[in-house]
């Protein structure tokens, strides 16, 4: 976890760290990117592929929200939810 003020190099260190992880053969689905804001995170990816010379797809990386929806899609059956939604509705539990 990283926590700092704005310019002070947050993307920058989390960035290096992933990719120094990356080329210790830690397998990219270990490791999870997470921020507050869609450019922020797309940033960081952005980043990761820059600083590597080629897209980690099986790398994690998004917003708080984005990646906690991504996990609730992934999980919902067992939760007793439909897969498929978008949305937490009334009664009827569905899926943001």
């Amino acid at each position: 976890m990283v926590i700092a003020g704005a310019g002070s190099g947050k993307t920058r260190t989390l960035t290096y760290r992933v990719a120094y992880l990356l080329e210790q053969g830690i397998a990219p689905e270990r490791i999870l990117l997470l921020t507050f804001t869609n450019k922020a995170a797309g940033e960081m990816m952005r980043r990761v592929v820059e600083l590597l010379g080629q897209p980690q797809p099986a790398l994690w990386g998004g917003t708080f929200h984005a990646i906690g929806a991504r996990v609730l899609r992934a999980h919902a059956k067992l939760l007793g939810f439909r897969q498929d939604s978008r949305s937490w509705t009334g009664t009827t539990p569905e899926i943001c």
